[in-house]
């Protein structure tokens, strides 16, 4: 990632960092499905045209005014927080927060029993917990698989740990098999209903895609989103369901901001983005957006005079 003017909020060279004001904080941008759905076709390429199940996908949201941005209070501390996950029944949230006094940036789940209650804090996911930066967790839609990015290499890169049931612990399986140059840095990972579509933040500065032909497979790089990227910092890349809306980070107008760009079907490309000013609340920048599988709630970190915390906005769906 380019390097954002004094007072921002970013990543760079394999460190993550955060202070007041500008820029982006590379990383997640995740999303869940209410179901499987057969295709990985959320890539852009012509070959997804007709794939979308319009049953599969029925009941997704895509229109209607964003409200009021509410903090998730269960989860605010004096610690800087970023990067949701939030699961299928949105019940458990995965982020990354650096609570602990000296450590590193380590991956934290809080749980409620009804979307009604507030979040709790139940504690570090051990498995995926390392010395250096582990942070933009993906938690999968079946809540098995939960893909995240770590410096531990020296650079930035996605790995994966997994459970049998949602009640397990999570066990490290190691780094994420990955088709492009050794040399790339990749983060922000968010896989569609059958895993094998990928969006992510590529070298840190570019949303970009992947793909493979079963699980057991490689994921191969297949472009970046030019249509979405600009010759800035834009990452943290989260998609409804169909594929046919995107949010992501940027800070191409300064701040940390969430963007949004839209498209008629999974073959197009996508529209050119359009900033989410109405997602700050009380804050100076917001980023790391996660989409609800419903695509009705926004999970996002808001800046209130430096210090990050998760909030959320829900739309009046039609």
């Amino acid at each position: 990632m380019a390097a954002p003017a004094p007072g921002g909020v970013g990543h760079t060279g394999g460190v993550r960092w955060y202070v007041i004001g500008l820029a982006l904080v590379a990383g997640c941008g995740r999303f869940g499905f209410a179901t499987r759905i057969d295709d990985g076709g959320h890539d852009g390429l012509a070959d997804d045209a007709g794939d979308a199940s319009p049953a599969a996908d029925a009941g997704i949201c895509h229109a209607g005014a964003w409200g009021t941005p509410a903090a998730i209070a269960g989860t605010v501390t004096g610690s800087e927080k970023a990067d949701p996950s939030i699961s299928t029944d949105e019940l458990e949230l995965f982020f990354d927060s650096n609570r602990a006094g000296g450590q590193a940036r380590a991956i934290w789940r809080a749980t409620r029993p009804t979307r009604a209650d507030a979040f709790s804090v139940v504690g570090l996911v051990p498995a995926v917990d390392s010395a250096m930066d582990d942070t933009d967790s993906d938690i999968t839609p079946d809540g098995l698989t939960l893909y995240f990015r770590s410096n531990r290499s020296g650079k930035n890169t996605i790995y994966v740990a997994t459970r049998v049931t949602t009640s397990d612990a999570f066990v490290f399986q190691g780094l994420l098999p990955f088709s492009d140059p050794a040399s790339t840095a990749r983060s922000g990972p968010s896989v569609t209903g059958d895993e094998l579509t990928m969006f992510y933040t590529r070298n840190d500065i570019d949303v970009a895609t992947a793909t493979r032909p079963d699980r057991a497979s490689t994921f191969t790089f297949v472009r970046q989103l030019t249509e979405v990227n600009v010759p800035a910092s834009d990452g943290d890349p989260s998609t409804t369901p169909d594929g046919l809306e995107l949010f992501f980070s940027s800070y191409r107008n300064g701040p940390a901001a969430i963007f949004t760009a839209s498209r008629a079907t999974a073959a197009d490309p996508f529209s050119a983005p359009v900033e989410m000013p109405e997602l700050l609340g009380p804050g100076s920048a917001a980023g790391t957006p996660d989409i609800s599988s419903d695509g009705r709630t926004l999970y996002y970190f808001v800046d209130v005079g430096g210090q990050l915390d998760l909030y959320t906005s829900s739309r009046s769906c039609p």
